[in-house]
């Protein structure tokens, strides 16, 4: 990105000018809009939640059977 007052390069993100004799205030930049998710994504993410917390599930079930039933 470019200042628009002295064309020098500048860093995105930033709010002013790096040039210490410009200075200029940069325009800032707008916020990202959310991706909405339809369809196959959507279900694909829910999958996936899903999938983890089945898996988190049987990780405690495991643990629990092991330290109850065991004798560890």
């Amino acid at each position: 990105m470019n200042c628009p007052k002295c064309g020098r390069k500048v860093a995105e993100g930033m709010a002013y000018c790096a040039n210490p004799a410009c200075g200029a205030v940069l325009e800032k930049p707008r916020p990202a809009e959310p991706e909405i998710k339809t369809g196959k994504e959507a279900r694909l993410s829910n999958f996936v939640s899903l999938a983890r917390l089945a898996a988190f599930v049987l990780a405690a079930l495991a643990f629990l059977y092991r330290h109850f039933f065991t004798g560890r």
